[in-house]
């Protein structure tokens, strides 16, 4: 903050807070899918009662509900400071150094020409970091993260245009 009250604001730093954010939403997209397929089979509390089980399942909700929550609120975080800094520049960043992928926990597993996600060699999978910047008609890039049933996510379900050949980046959580 200058002593005028401004804010400087420092291409670096908003590619750098993108960045950390970016990777914190992978770590609990990640942590949050494993969590819904982590179920207890009532039958394991056989020996302790139905108490144990339903405070288990009862346990498991909320834990679901509070990772969400945490999901939506770094989610907004994101948009927020990606209405400052395109799409195409995080990408940019994100492909300029290993370096700057290792600092958010990715890798780049494939960037190419693509029509959709089945063009990417050995799939994509749940937790990737996706980046489309359509062929034709835009050169609005749409940045999301890969859920069940390979659904984009980001700021909720997103809806991927790839135009006729889009240009398809991946970048995988190690």
């Amino acid at each position: 903050m200058t002593a005028s009250g401004q804010f400087q604001l420092g291409p670096e730093a908003v590619r750098s807070t993108v960045g950390n954010v970016g990777g914190i939403i992978m770590q609990t997209m990640t942590a949050l899918l494993d969590l819904e397929k982590m179920i207890v089979a009532p039958t394991s509390f056989a020996t302790i009662g139905s108490a144990v089980a339903s405070a288990n399942t009862s346990m498991q909700a909320q834990q679901v509900v509070a990772l969400r929550s945490l999901l939506n609120l770094l989610q907004k975080v994101a948009d927020d400071v990606k209405k400052v800094a395109p799409p195409h520049d995080f990408t940019s960043w994100l492909d300029a150094s290993s370096s700057n992928q290792a600092s958010l926990g990715v890798i780049g597993v494939y960037s190419g020409a693509a029509r959709g996600f089945t063009d990417v060699p050995g799939g994509i999978h749940n937790g990737d970091l996706v980046a489309i910047t359509p062929g034709s008609g835009t050169s609005d890039t749409m940045i999301g993260i890969i859920g069940n049933s390979n659904q984009l996510y980001n700021n909720g379900l997103l809806q991927p245009q790839f135009g006729d050949v889009a240009t398809l980046r991946v970048y995988r959580p190690v």
